[in-house]
């Protein structure tokens, strides 16, 4: 790991445009938060022979699952030369960026891509999402209430609307805390989802109401990201079917709640979708302890017993069997996924209590990477 000068910049760029962008397009412009040089000392880098091999770009900023914020650092950008691939060179880099990240002080390390790289790293797919796919020729068929004094318009958003659109971005239950910049990244031309972005503003009257993030990809129009009211996605979507082409429309996010209730036909639980390291297990479960207070009793708190870590949680119930979570379970635990919560019946071999407990704590939401991924 070395301090980023403007040639190793471009080292960098040279290397990740080689793995990421073959056939054309540059990694710094599409991602220039994570890239940037005022991020220089979280862009990981192994040497040989002077010659750059491998890369591995970390950006710290800090998410709301619920009522809960946790500092996390996100992954992006891994790359290795081709011609060293298999020596360990990409394990090596990401193990410096875990130990790194802990001394930062994150908590979860939340990674873009599934690679066995990560999951050796004790990363897991995790977390419930909800997904509305929409064929082309439903969309107009789909009935939605329109009052009489609704006086409601799309336009494309412009870098002046920043800070209504920030606005909107901070209501949301789920939802990374982005600095300014990196809205104006994206409102610029900066990826979203890896994806170029077209973005939109509703509003009603002189109120912003919605704004989102489109894209079409392999002919299906996606909504990226999108933070507003249900009313203003209703009177958005059969906008945007006329001025795209594309065989359906697709939309996913953790919270069902933001799917208006005339979807509901096309709704779908969609499960591990997220990426993510639990870094330190002990700190996870001490912010968790609010969610506690609201949904178990004091009797029921002052029976569950827990010993903890930066590596596991043992945890027991009115002195019954014990259970050890750890490693890739530790994403599992917080965030569930489907067969593999422990926070359900058929995981635990310790007693009903405490599945009856943990059950009603966990899982917890797990955030959309959407305008926060890199």
């Amino acid at each position: 790991h070395y301090p980023l000068r403007r040639q190793r910049q471009m080292c960098i760029r040279d290397r990740l445009n080689t793995t990421f962008r073959s056939t054309g397009g540059c990694m710094v412009k599409d991602y220039p938060r994570l890239l940037d040089l005022d991020n220089k000392e979280n862009l990981l880098v192994l040497t040989k022979n002077g010659k750059l091999i491998s890369h591995c770009g970390m950006l710290f900023r800090e998410v709301v699952l619920g009522q809960i914020q946790i500092p996390i650092v996100s992954i992006g950008a891994v790359a290795t030369a081709k011609e060293e691939q298999g020596k360990g060179y990409a394990t090596n880099v990401l193990n410096h960026g875990i130990l790194k990240a802990k001394q930062r002080g994150a908590i979860l390390m939340i990674i873009s891509g599934d690679r066995g790289l990560y999951l050796r790293a004790n990363a897991a797919f995790c977390g419930d999402f909800w997904m509305a796919t929409i064929p082309y020729n439903a969309i107009n068929d789909i009935p939605y209430v329109k009052s009489p004094n609704d006086e409601i318009s799309l336009r494309r958003a412009k870098p002046s609307d920043i800070d209504q659109i920030i606005s909107l971005f901070s209501t949301k239950y789920t939802r990374y805390l982005l600095p300014r910049e990196d809205y104006f990244a994206v409102l610029n031309g900066a990826k979203v989802f890896d994806r170029d972005a077209d973005w939109w503003i509703v509003q009603h009257k002189n109120e912003f109401i919605g704004v989102g993030a489109l894209s079409v990809y392999q002919g299906v129009l996606v909504l990226l990201d999108w933070a507003g009211t249900t009313h203003a996605l209703e009177h958005a979507l059969p906008v945007w079917n006329a001025n795209y082409k594309h065989s359906a429309f697709c939309f996913i996010s953790s919270s069902k709640s933001q799917f208006p209730l005339t979807w509901s036909n096309y709704l779908q639980l969609r499960c591990t979708e997220g990426t993510v390291i639990v870094l330190k297990a002990d700190e996870m479960w001490q912010l968790c302890k609010t969610r506690l207070e609201e949904r178990l009793t004091h009797e029921e708190i002052n029976h569950l017993k827990v010993e903890s870590t930066n590596d596991y949680i043992r945890l027991s119930y009115k002195g019954g069997p014990s259970l050890e979570v750890k490693g890739q379970d530790l994403a599992f635990f917080f965030f569930g996924c489907e067969g593999k919560n422990f926070a359900n019946k058929s995981q635990l071999p310790s007693s009903e209590e405490l599945f009856g407990v943990l059950g009603r704590v966990f899982p917890l939401p797990m955030v959309w990477p959407g305008i926060g991924f890199v």
